[in-house]
């Protein structure tokens, strides 16, 4: 695990179940807090075994095992096997993998498709990087918690990278003149929705264009 998502994980880990956040869609992880801290092979996988309730349901999440005689699942991936009589077991490249896999099985369950009888659910991304691009520079420039709701979307679609396309919606703040009165994100926003991003294994990556889409800057003196 990275750093940062050990860390995220430890977060978690460390909350205790709470009976009024039932029905709200709310995770629970029951571990130690210090579980996540060894325990990994070459292969940067999790031995640990992490079980994850959530209304109605428990599902047992956890890592590529070491010893697995099963193929290594690379980042992103996941497999989800069922068993009769039991929980659903999900196997994980890394945290983004265990995530897609917790919203795939929360889809079957909300459209009723979750198989009673044994099952398993292999997905392997075949792109690495899965971007979507986003103009901000036309019409209105979305406020942040458009953004972030964005954000949400993308994320239950495995979209790992969102770009800001941007011409003159950036305040920089020596050139005031070129984004005044274009409701511009500024460099705390920036931050934040960075921040919002990586919780959710999205990458934000800017996208200042220039040369011939560059008007906004070259009609001042």
């Amino acid at each position: 695990l990275g750093e940062e998502q050990r860390k995220l994980f430890l977060r978690i880990a460390g909350e205790v179940s709470d009976p009024g956040q039932a029905g709200r869609n709310r995770y629970r992880v029951s571990a130690p807090r210090n579980a996540l801290k060894s325990q990994t092979n070459p292969g940067n996988h999790c031995a640990l075994a992490v079980p994850v309730r959530k209304t109605g349901m428990i599902f047992p999440l956890r890592f590529k095992p070491e010893g697995s005689s099963r193929d290594a699942l690379p980042p992103g991936a996941f497999r989800i096997v069922g068993r009769a009589g039991g929980s659903p077991e999900i196997e994980a490249g890394d945290a983004a993998g265990l995530t897609y896999a917790e919203h795939h099985l929360e889809d079957l369950k909300n459209a009723n498709r979750l198989p009673d009888g044994p099952f398993e659910i292999e997905e392997i991304p075949r792109f690495v990087e899965r971007g979507f691009m986003l103009d901000i520079s036309r019409c209105r420039v979305p406020r942040m918690h458009t953004l972030k709701h964005l954000v949400d979307l993308l994320a239950r679609f495995k979209i790992n990278q969102l770009q800001l396309y941007m011409e003159h919606t950036f305040a920089y703040p020596e050139h005031p003149v070129v984004w005044r009165d274009s409701s511009a994100l500024t460099a705390d926003d920036i931050k934040e929705l960075d921040t919002y991003c990586a919780g959710r294994f999205i990458e934000l990556v800017p996208n200042q264009n220039s040369l011939g889409h560059f008007e906004r800057w070259l009609k001042h003196p």
